[in-house]
């Protein structure tokens, strides 16, 4: 043996709030949910168009929750390159640093091997007395000059291997983020 219910209600106030559904659909139609709109006129049944409101609530929660989401991932985006720009700027400014640095270390080395020529040519043509003190001070700047091209050498390297480690990195970092767009786009 089954129950059935009968559920009485005013005609006229269903067709009011059918009425005020009708009204809501058509300003939610304004905004560009036309769909709302056509089911609300549509139906005769008020369980019908509250399931529509309910859906159409439902997807804008949704579509809303997906907006704000790819807003933050722009964001983070945009602060990630921020930062490599910056961080770019400083590894910028302080490689130009060290190549005045070298370019000086390189003209005290020049005018270093220059005084040194001028030492031993002098020496060679007996303007100055061949003294110890100026075999000496030969023997000095050249050990002198040995030791900053060495200094200049090692700079170089240091330099040179820092830069390499940063390009390694830099692809690194690239070839990650590759990969997590990847990733998300095949989810």
């Amino acid at each position: 043996m089954s129950m059935y219910g009968v559920n009485v209600e005013s005609s006229f106030i269903q067709a009011e709030k059918k009425r005020k559904l009708d009204d809501l659909a058509f300003a939610a139609s304004q905004n560009g949910d036309f769909t709302l709109a056509v089911e609300a006129i549509d139906s005769n049944n008020m369980a019908a168009v509250k399931k529509a409101f309910r859906d159409y609530e439902t997807k804008r929660q949704e579509f809303e929750a997906a907006m704000a989401n790819e807003k933050e991932q722009i964001m983070q985006q945009t602060e990630q390159i921020r930062a490599q720009n910056d961080q770019a700027a400083r590894d910028q400014e302080l490689f130009i640093e060290n190549m005045k640095e070298e370019g000086e270390m390189s003209r005290k080395l020049i005018d270093a091997e220059i005084k040194l020529a001028e030492l031993e040519l002098k020496a060679m043509e007996g303007e100055e007395d061949v003294s110890g003190d100026l075999m000496s001070d030969i023997d000095t700047m050249k050990s002198d000059i040995e030791r900053r091209k060495l200094d200049l050498a090692e700079r170089k390297q240091r330099e040179d291997s820092r830069l390499k480690e940063k390009q390694i990195d830099t692809q690194l970092k690239i070839a990650k983020e590759n990969k997590n767009k990847y990733d998300k786009k095949s989810k």
